[in-house]
């Protein structure tokens, strides 16, 4: 009686149901499938590209590393005419007033001189020449933070000859006046009886 019931029972069965089961086919294609949506939900997002705006960057902006002005502007388009570089603040003609302090900041004299500063012909875009406060030029390297410093041309000490030749020069130059038509500057300038400070404002004339 049990073994009838049970016969029964399996004959029961959808048809369907034991037709899946004995098609290993079938089953290849259940895998198969549920492989490809784990693939295809486990995808990493990427956003959509956007519109192509490189048409309407138009604005000029410097692209040289050397320059001051490096990178402002962008994104835009690359223009090495507006390049800003270390020495252009320095460079032309200058009314110097020099004033002359020692050390304990006490008053020793004035002078008034026309310099002028150029720049050297090379890549760095730094190095300028200072002509007219002495008989012979002053070398002086120019960063990017508008400051130009007197570059130490003499072995074992700071600075390079002064204006005579028992005289050691250092010091420098300052362009962040707020003024483009004014320069600040500050010199030392050592013998062998000591130090005198030389300080004052420099006026751009052409």
């Amino acid at each position: 009686m049990g073994n009838a019931v049970k016969n029964a029972l399996k004959s029961t069965k959808p048809a369907t149901e034991l037709f899946f089961f004995r098609s290993p086919m079938r089953l290849v294609w259940c895998a198969l499938a549920l492989l490809a949506f784990s693939f295809t939900s486990c995808k990493k997002y990427t956003d959509p590209e956007g519109p192509d705006l490189s048409d309407e960057l138009t604005n000029p902006y410097c692209n040289d590393p050397r320059a001051v002005n490096y990178n402002h502007g962008f994104p835009g388009r690359p223009d090495s005419s507006v390049c800003i570089y270390p020495v252009d603040s320095f460079l032309g003609r200058w009314i110097w007033d020099d004033s002359v302090f020692t050390t304990d900041l006490d008053f020793v004299s004035t002078e008034q001189y026309q310099i002028e500063l150029v720049a050297t012909e090379d890549t760095a875009m730094t190095h300028l020449i200072l002509h007219g406060w002495c008989d012979h030029p002053v070398y002086l390297t120019a960063d990017k933070y508008r400051r130009a410093v007197v570059d130490t041309l003499i072995e074992a000490g700071i600075g390079q000859l002064g204006c005579l030749v028992t005289d050691t020069l250092s010091g420098y130059l300052n362009k962040n006046t707020g003024a483009a038509e004014t320069m600040q500057f500050q010199f030392s300038v050592t013998d062998a009886t000591g130090t005198l400070l030389h300080a004052g404002t420099a006026t751009k004339t052409d």
